[in-house]
């Protein structure tokens, strides 16, 4: 090979190379200081004396939002289908046995007995993710540390 092989193909996959990170990962956009609160004001403990931090210790002063529950849990489980989470009716059933789909429905009894029961302490989202997904950046994130 030539030298001037070498240096174009050095040269395309370095704009290859450029594209990709530039275009493929996704960009987090970070709004700073946007809150006119102190933290001193409302986590005292948080700044200086961390020894005696509760495990649920509400704000004290400021102007911060008063705390309407204890603690929030929040699930995301990544590619979950959500046939696996939404309780079928028995037309559901039928329309996606016809289809074959079947296999996928009502396969968390649990979940759908508590989005019945307790539904002011439970909520179903049906989220379409868009490509690309967060996963090149999961495997990728390991070898830049």
């Amino acid at each position: 090979m030539t030298v001037g092989v070498l240096v174009v193909t050095f040269f395309l996959h370095a704009a290859a190379i450029f594209l990709f990170t530039s275009g493929f990962f996704l960009t987090r956009y970070e709004a700073t200081d946007v809150s006119p609160c102190s933290k001193d004001a409302a986590f005292p403990t948080v700044m200086h004396n961390t020894h005696h931090l509760r495990r649920h210790e509400v704000p004290r002063s400021g102007c911060w939002s008063n705390v309407k529950f204890p603690r929030v849990v929040y699930i995301v489980i990544d590619a979950l289908r959500f046939d696996f989470m939404h309780e079928a009716s028995q037309e559901e059933q039928q329309r996606k046995a016809a289809d074959g789909g079947q296999y996928f429905l009502n396969h968390l009894p649990h979940v759908h007995a508590l989005l019945r029961d307790e539904p002011a302490q439970s909520l179903l989202f049906r989220f379409i993710a868009d490509a690309p997904t967060m996963t090149m950046q999961r495997y990728v994130l390991p070898l830049s540390q």
